[in-house]
């Protein structure tokens, strides 16, 4: 496995990896104009899932909650240091297979930014083409 670091076109990684319609979260779809909605709306920014998703549903519910946390995340700079939180893409080409496997949020914020790109690490299978995949 190769593991480079990559400016990634958040356009295309969002059209591989579709989270938006609520199945890694066990949610119904999320649209941009709900998190459009919920900056407007100022909501309070919320931990990081990773940190909150093994504990009781929280007020409002899972939905609620990862909409409120992308929106937090679209309403300031996106952290792209490659410290603790990175964002983590995994790529095999054999199953045209792209995961997104940390920063899920904070890619959909950037999109929701209208940035172009996010610095990520990618994780290349033996058989994996980023090149190809984008």
């Amino acid at each position: 496995m190769n593991i480079v670091e990559r400016e990634v076109c958040v356009k295309k990684l969002i059209d591989k990896t579709d989270y938006l319609n609520g199945r890694i979260w066990a949610c119904e779809p999320i649209s941009i104009e709900e998190i459009e909605d919920a900056i407007r709306a100022d909501l309070a920014c919320l931990l990081p899932y990773n940190t909150v998703k093994d504990e009781a549903e929280p007020d409002g519910g899972w939905r609620a909650y990862h909409i409120a946390r992308i929106a937090c995340l679209a309403r300031s700079e996106i952290d792209e240091s490659f410290g603790h939180w990175r964002i983590k893409i995994s790529v095999d080409s054999e199953s045209s297979a792209v995961t997104i496997e940390e920063g899920r949020h904070r890619v959909i914020a950037a999109f929701v930014r209208g940035k172009l790109t996010v610095k990520a690490l990618i994780y290349e299978h033996a058989d994996g083409d980023y090149g190809r995949m984008f």
